[in-house]
């Protein structure tokens, strides 16, 4: 299988220079003679993840930008020309006088602070000269971010009521209540400029008996154990995907409060990071830590003594045989369940082949973040009927399909002498409780 998690999509405006000239311009600071202007843009998406609310329809249109604007500046930044929709580019190329340019596109309509779907923008800077063309090519990149809000199971069954704030320190903040549903739509939100924290507010209503909870968190970008790429500054920008999930925790003042995690998912390389949203002006807040240090050798364990915060359960046991010749109908049905009555955070999953065809196919699984991975996603659909389905956060039991793997195993034959496929689980809470596990498959002729 092969991965691409970052593609530039987009129309491409050239043609054959020998064509006759169809529009003439006398724009920029004339000088002797002049040049042909031909136009590729294309979107340059950051995360497939950022646009899941779409169907693949949708993102087929979108990022064929036929329809996006085109403007062109002379040196001076003044517009001199101005097609409505890439499409009216001419296709054999914009003949110009040389001189310096900049051409700029983006969605259509105007970038708005709060938004349903993502905003992509481009300039390109760019010379003409007298005699040969210049290819311009305008990469429009996402300018809002995508911020979601999960509610796990337990913090449905204990608010009645609640009301949440993210702050970048605008006049025009995120609101989520609960007349808002369990699980609200993503928003595409343009941070205020030089935005360094977040602060999340929270004010709830406990089902029990009506009492009133609240809490006030924070989240910086210097929050993240890794820079965001390219970038050394210490602010939040756009084109990167924001999931708060919020959970019920006491563990941190001895009263009802909110435990919220931050599952980023940076630009360009599509790595995911999953972090604690610290309490408002202190430096450390694991929200597993205890408040009396030393009373707890375990500050990351379940609060229950006695009890496994995450648990992994397979009921074939954790060294499987089967056999490549085996008919699918008498291959065991190979789960790992996990369970993680906190709610899971994240989980990621790395196989190692015990052969090399096994290997090659199975690459792209090594330390890779399950919940919201497309390309698992396309595995376990196959599967669906037999309960197989992605990870999601908040999950307090997921079983992992290893059976989805079966055919494909089968189809590499046994495996080496002495070795087996290995699938490696590693499950984070969202306390902070971490869990790894490994389930051999050895396969015989």
């Amino acid at each position: 299988m092969k991965l691409n998690k970052s593609f530039l999509f987009g129309f491409i405006a050239i043609a054959s220079l020998a064509s006759c000239v169809s529009e003439d311009m006398s724009i920029g600071d004339v000088k002797s003679g002049n040049g042909r202007m031909l136009l590729n843009v294309a979107v340059a998406d950051p995360q497939t993840r950022a646009n899941s609310a779409y169907t693949d329809e949708q993102l087929a249109a979108m990022r064929k930008v036929t329809n996006y604007p085109i403007d062109i500046y002379n040196s001076s930044n003044e517009l001199i020309k101005h097609y409505d929709e890439v499409s009216q580019f001419p296709s054999e190329g914009l003949v110009m006088n040389v001189g310096d340019f900049r051409a700029e596109s983006h969605t259509p309509g105007d970038l708005e602070k709060k938004m349903s779907n993502p905003y992509y923008m481009g300039s390109e800077s760019f010379i003409i000269k007298s005699g040969p063309a210049t290819y311009v090519d305008v990469v429009c990149k996402m300018q809002n971010s995508k911020i979601q809000v999960i509610y796990t199971q337990n913090f449905l069954d204990l608010y009645s009521t609640w009301t949440i704030t993210i702050d970048d320190g605008s006049d025009d903040a995120l609101s989520y209540t609960n007349k808002d549903g369990n699980s609200p739509a993503p928003i595409y939100f343009d941070f205020n400029d030089n935005v360094q924290s977040l602060t999340v507010q929270f004010r709830a209503t406990l089902k029990s008996d009506g009492s009133p909870v609240t809490d006030t968190k924070t989240l910086s970008k210097d929050n993240f154990k890794r820079p965001y790429p390219d970038d050394d500054s210490q602010v939040f920008s756009g084109g990167d995907q924001l999931i708060f999930t919020f959970n019920p925790s006491d563990a941190t003042t001895g009263e009802m409060g909110i435990t919220i995690t931050a599952t980023v998912t940076f630009d360009e390389t599509e790595e995911t990071e999953t972090v604690y949203l610290t309490d408002k002006n202190l430096k450390d807040d694991d929200p597993g830590d205890d408040p009396n240090p030393g009373d707890d050798p375990n500050p990351g364990d379940d609060p229950n003594p006695g009890d496994e915060p995450i648990t992994f359960v397979s009921a074939g046991g954790f060294d499987v045989t089967i056999s490549a010749s085996a008919s699918a109908s008498t291959l065991p049905n190979t789960k790992i369940v996990i369970n993680t009555p906190n709610g899971l955070a994240s989980l990621k999953v790395t196989v190692s082949g015990g052969n090399k065809g096994f290997s090659d196919q199975t690459g792209f699984l090594n330390d890779l973040e399950m919940i919201g991975d497309e390309d698992l996603e396309g595995i376990f659909s196959e599967f669906a009927d037999q309960g197989a389905r992605l990870p999601v956060v908040g999950d307090v039991k997921y079983e992992f399909p290893v059976f989805a793997f079966y055919g494909l195993i089968q189809k590499f034959g046994a495996t080496d002498a002495g070795k087996a496929h290995e699938f490696k689980i590693v499950a984070l809470d969202s306390k902070g409780n971490t869990k790894e596990g490994t389930l051999k498959i050895t396969v015989t002729q």
